[in-house]
């Protein structure tokens, strides 16, 4: 059996995508994204830190290393930005949600209180199934 939390947040989980399904499908495209920069990022680092450790001589000199680390800073600034307009849609689908929160909240608590009833009388035993998909 779960707990009364997490069952709102399935709940909410569930009224978000039936309510509001392209706030849920621009969600998920921005952990996608998210998860693509932050690749990108380790593979820049992982580049640069492999040119220093093969630079020989001055490394102020070595044309590649000093075009990696331009490229490397213009990307980053890139993945910044686009983080910080991740973090905005974040909270504004947080705000959103947030607004969706009583419905499951309602639902968390009837079912734990149907849920309770035998306890108040052996008439009020049933069985029910929780089904996977409203």
């Amino acid at each position: 059996m779960s707990t009364p939390d997490a069952l709102e947040d399935q709940l909410l989980g569930i009224v978000m995508e039936k309510e509001r399904p392209e706030l849920e499908e621009d969600r998920l495209n921005i952990l996608k994204q998210n998860t693509e920069n932050k690749r990108q990022l380790q593979e820049i680092e992982d580049r640069i830190l492999h040119l220093l450790s093969n630079a020989q001589g001055n490394i102020l000199d070595d044309e590649t290393l000093i075009n990696a680390l331009g490229v490397s800073k213009k990307t980053s600034d890139e993945i910044s930005k686009k983080v910080k307009e991740a973090d905005a849609f974040e909270k504004s689908f947080e705000d959103t949600r947030n607004g969706y929160r009583p419905v499951a909240n309602r639902g968390s608590t009837l079912f734990f209180c149907i849920a309770e009833l035998p306890n108040v009388s052996h008439t009020y035993q049933f069985y029910y199934q929780i089904p996977n998909k409203i």
